[in-house]
């Protein structure tokens, strides 16, 4: 693939009035989106941005933040979103870090095109004698930081290829066509946000863009959305209320990843008939590898689904993930070196453990670093966890080893339990002596944290750890 078309000209010449984005400032065509897109490259490429320069993205989910994305794109940049929630040490130290030449935090700021905004004004549809733009597949587009769940944040460069063979990867299993609107619900500045903008594009699909801190079941119903993606926190708390339910119930698709998905909010969804499909995906692939069916069983949704590309995924041995294919990353970046760690026959290893079942279907198992030793036997935390949620009352659960000076370390769980739901450490872990051996039960159970009732795309263990050293809580 030596190079694609712009997905969005393309959706310009071909069906130019059919809805690209959807916000509460209105709906924009691909005529008027691509019109949008052309002027702000044309003032980036005016100013000093050139082919392989840096820019940061430090903005809120917006339409001027979507077009600056896909201007930057267009005018050859590299484009480097940025967290919101990172503190300002935090953010220099990251554009350091990857050489950033520039951080926008508000449409196109003046030191590179003047006071304007991105602005509303409508083009014509581009001229038929002139080629559409061409990206090349193999140009470095983009670095996305790792959620750093398994220490400091990595970056992580991108193809173009990489993005647009995961949305291909993705419609192929999920149909998305001209007609249906897309939720944009996660950030950009993680991959599975970029892969929306992406998905939609190709498909000429809406993307309906929220505004900031609008609520989720509102945006659905508002825009008559068909599809979105959902962290495991954000399906939870949708069907705690009705409002949410009725949202869920009129979408097409819930594509749900990010991180494990507590067999009861599975269980919940398929009892209600929701559309959900399960994920297994990493920030180095791009987004998805496997993904459930459409009709698959309760069981199957249960796992991570099949691999999206036959030829992309394997487990090793050991148990390891190993991943592969056109969507893998260039490398991790720092400064202006790029390190690929691949194995011997060109794999990339995970760290995640899993298997796969005889359907195909992948159980992903845990991390292989988050594993710690009790006694002389290894312990994965998240399958501790995944037995904690099936424990009647618990909606969540992270377990985290601490020194002993007999078995080494042993596990300590923390849990968070329905409502007024008591927590009740003996009846839990007779609960849990049914399916685990004794030195995987949780040594003590701890209430969940107050601080800890918001979160991203994944828990912080190393915040986890430190509460089980700092604030032990007996048993009771």
């Amino acid at each position: 693939m030596p190079s694609v078309p712009c997905p969005i000209e393309s959706r310009a010449r071909d069906s130019g009035d059919s809805a690209a984005v959807a916000t509460s400032r209105g709906i924009r065509s691909y005529r008027q989106f691509h019109a949008q897109v052309s002027r702000v490259q044309a003032e980036l490429t005016a100013g000093p941005v050139r082919a392989g320069t840096r820019v940061a993205l430090r903005m809120p989910v917006s339409e001027d933040c979507v077009v600056l994305f896909w201007a930057l794109l267009r005018a050859g940049a590299l484009v480097c979103p940025i967290s919101m929630r990172w503190p300002e040490d935090a953010v220099r130290s990251a554009l350091a870090e990857i050489g950033c030449n520039f951080v926008l935090r508000e449409s196109v700021p003046a030191e590179i095109a003047g006071d304007e905004g991105v602005g509303d004004r409508e083009d014509a549809l581009p001229a038929a004698d002139r080629p559409v733009h061409h990206f090349d597949a193999e140009r470095l587009a983009t670095v996305v930081s790792t959620s750093g769940s398994t220490g400091t944040p990595k970056a992580v460069l991108h193809r173009f290829g990489s993005h647009y063979v995961s949305a291909q990867w993705s419609n192929r299993n999920l149909p998305l066509t001209e007609g249906d609107r897309w939720l944009l619900s996660l950030p950009l500045y993680h991959v599975s946000g970029i892969a929306i903008l992406f998905r939609c594009a190709l498909a000429g699909a809406a993307l309906v863009i929220p505004d900031i801190k609008e609520d989720i079941a509102e945006t659905i119903a508002r825009y008559a959305v068909t599809h979105v993606s959902l962290v495991p926190t954000q399906l939870y708390r949708l069907l705690q209320t009705r409002e949410g339910r009725e949202a869920l119930g009129r979408l097409r698709v819930i594509l749900v990843g990010g991180g494990p998905v507590p067999p009861p909010l599975i269980h919940e969804a398929a009892s209600l008939n929701l559309p959900i499909f399960t994920t297994y995906g990493l920030t180095e692939m791009a987004s998805q590898v496997t993904t459930t069916r459409h009709g698959d069983s309760l069981e199957h949704l249960l796992s991570c689904g099949c691999a999206l590309d036959a030829n992309s995924i394997m487990s090793a041995p050991d148990g390891e993930i190993l991943v592969r294919g056109d969507t893998l990353f260039a490398g991790y970046l720092q400064g202006d070196a790029a390190h690929l760690p691949l194995t011997a026959d060109g794999w990339f290893a995970t760290g995640d453990l899993g298997r796969f079942d005889e359907d195909g279907y992948l159980h992903v198992l845990g991390r292989k670093d988050n594993m710690f030793i009790s006694g002389g036997e290894n312990v994965y935390p998240e399958e501790i966890e995944k037995c904690l949620c099936q424990v009647s009352g618990i909606e969540e659960a992270v377990v985290v080893p601490v020194e002993d000076e007999e078995f080494g370390q042993l596990p300590v769980a923390f849990v968070r339990t329905a409502g007024d739901t008591p927590l009740t450490p003996t009846a839990i872990k007779e609960h849990l002596a049914r399916t685990l051996p004794r030195f995987k039960i949780p040594k003590r159970l701890l209430a969940w944290p107050k601080e800890c009732t918001e979160t991203g795309l994944k828990r912080d263990r190393c915040h986890f750890l430190r509460l089980a050293h700092e604030q032990p809580q007996p048993d009771s």
